[in-house]
C-alpha cells in the first residue's frame, strides 16, 4: 500500500488556479449556450453546432447534463448513429427513461433540425455562387467600360 504524498507547496496553488480557470471556462460556455438559446438571431458562432441551443434546452428536461451528453448528439452523423445515441441517452436519463413519447419527439426534432440545417447550407452555397457570379459580371463590365474609355482616348489622339 502506498501512502498518498501531499502535493508540493506550489503544486496545490497551481491545481487550485487550474480548477478555477476550468470552472470559469465551463461557466462561460454555459452562458454562451444560454445566450444563443435566448437570441432571436439565426446567426450562429462559427464554433457553435446548430443543435447546441436546442440541446441546452431539452437535455436537462430529459434528466441529462448538457456538457456530458450534448457532444454525443452533435457528433452523430447518420440516422443509425442517432438511434444508438438516443438509446444511450435514454438509458442514462434519470427521469425519462420510460417515457417513449419524449424520446420519439426528441428524435423527430433532431432529424428536422438536421434537415433544416442542411437545406440552409445548400441555400447559402447557392447564394454564395450567385454572388460570386454577380461580382464577376460586375468586374467584367468595369473592364469593358475602361476599355471603351481607353479606345476613345486613343481615337481622340489620332
Amino acid at each position: 500500500r502506498r501512502q498518498r504524498q501531499a502535493p508540493a507547496k506550489g503544486q496545490h496553488q497551481h491545481n487550485q488556479a487550474g480548477n478555477q480557470a476550468n470552472r470559469h471556462s465551463q461557466q462561460a460556455h454555459r452562458v454562451s449556450i444560454l445566450n444563443a438559446t435566448n437570441s432571436s438571431s439565426s446567426i450562429m458562432a462559427e464554433d457553435q453546432h446548430y443543435l447546441d441551443a436546442y440541446l441546452a434546452n431539452i437535455l436537462p428536461k430529459l434528466g441529462l447534463d448538457v456538457d456530458t451528453y450534448g457532444p454525443y448528439v452533435t457528433g452523430a452523423d447518420e440516422e443509425d448513429d442517432l438511434d444508438d445515441i438516443i438509446d444511450l441517452l435514454r438509458a442514462s436519463s434519470e427521469s425519462h427513461s420510460d417515457d417513449d413519447d419524449s424520446w420519439i419527439d426528441f428524435k423527430l426534432q433532431i432529424e428536422q433540425r438536421r434537415k433544416d440545417y442542411i437545406s440552409g447550407e445548400e441555400e447559402r452555397k447557392n447564394e454564395a455562387a450567385l454572388e460570386a457570379e454577380r461580382l464577376k459580371k460586375e468586374s467584367l463590365q468595369k473592364e469593358i467600360e475602361i476599355a471603351k474609355i481607353n479606345a476613345l482616348e486613343v481615337e481622340q489622339r489620332l
